[in-house]
């Protein structure tokens, strides 16, 4: 499971001097864009394609079993003790808002002066989400949006800069990577089919395909070119529509060892977006080895850099490139030069 992160600024609140303490927004339910595991996987977990996002934190969706004595942390790290300033008590829903109570250790008094004087005020929450209900959007906006109905804090920490909505942090090892469970809302009621618009259909269909009947059994005799091609056309697509579907069937040899083969090789192919040649060769009649030649030989030739292929935690800024023979070259010229 993946821990995400995202930033708020602790607002001007109230300060306890004698306790250290100080009051936290920890979330609230302004959307904001990331990047999610794609609904419509269905394959290995480690493989899951993301998908831009809003996502929404939903304070009923809070589950609370980690928050008790919660630590609070510099800047997510998780790793050692001595990363730990305190911790966060009192979590709990406030309107639609989730807010807590931090608490600093005495030997991180300066941190808690520094909250207090206007510094270090830009916190950020780990937290991993266990559910997502996708929504209707309302507001035009081109992506999907995702309400958290069940998801886990994990901890609270001070950061210097507020992490980008888009960066993410994975805290499980590849084996231990699971998806979060989706559910998609029912479609709103202006767009449920009635019955009325069902029959319509149904009379519309019928009608329809009586017409293509009547064309396809009708004499072309004194009708003009135009007429005759149209015609000609749809009876093509009626012919077209008569054939039987070809399956894509496995052939009557093909052993369980290669029919557990092939599926391995889809799978790998719909993480590398080949998932289209490989049912395509199958339904040629491609066996198992055949299907992982080509598929082998579409992700070397495709195996090209391409930014936008890359997850925002991933991507990072290119070096310039030194040329160190180069420099040493120049350099002992010039010191050549003075002698």
């Amino acid at each position: 499971m993946r821990m995400q992160r995202r930033s708020l600024v602790i607002p001007d609140v109230s300060f306890d001097d004698a306790t250290q303490s100080t009051g936290l927004v920890i979330t609230t339910p302004t959307p904001v864009r990331t990047w999610l595991p794609d609904p419509s996987w269905t394959g290995p977990a480690n493989a899951c394609p993301y998908i831009e996002g809003d996502e929404v934190l939903l304070a009923s969706g809070l589950d609370y079993s980690r928050t008790p004595g919660m630590p609070l942390c510099d800047g997510h790290n998780t790793g050692r003790v001595g990363d730990i300033l305190g911790r966060v008590d009192d979590v709990r829903p406030a309107g639609e808002n989730v807010v807590g109570k931090a608490l600093y250790l005495p030997e991180f008094s300066n941190i808690y002066q520094g909250v207090k004087n206007g510094f270090y005020r830009q916190i950020s929450a780990g937290y991993t989400v266990q559910k997502y209900v996708q929504v209707e959007r309302t507001d035009g906006v081109p992506v999907p949006l995702f309400h958290a109905t069940d998801w886990t804090l994990l901890e609270v920490s001070h950061v210097p800069i507020g992490a980008d909505a888009l960066a993410t942090v994975r805290s499980a090892t590849p084996t231990d990577i699971s998806i979060p469970q989706f559910e998609m809302l029912a479609r709103s009621k202006r767009e449920e089919p009635t019955m009325a618009d069902t029959t319509d259909l149904s009379a519309l269909v019928d009608a329809a395909e009586a017409a293509i009947q009547a064309v396809a059994d009708a004499s072309d005799d004194g009708a003009d070119d135009a007429t005759v091609a149209r015609a000609a056309a749809l009876r093509s697509f009626r012919a077209e529509g008569d054939e039987p579907e070809k399956k894509d069937e496995p052939a009557a040899d093909e052993t369980e060892a290669e029919k557990k083969d092939v599926e391995e090789t889809r799978s790998l192919a719909r993480s590398y977006g080949k998932l289209k040649l490989v049912d395509d060769l199958r339904k040629l009649g491609a066996r198992s080895t055949e299907l992982r030649t080509a598929l082998r030989g579409a992700i070397s030739n495709g195996a090209r850099f391409n930014p936008a292929d890359v997850k925002p935690s991933d991507q990072v800024r290119s070096a310039p490139t030194i040329n160190t023979p180069n420099i040493y070259q120049t350099a002992n010229s010039q010191f050549r030069g003075k002698r």
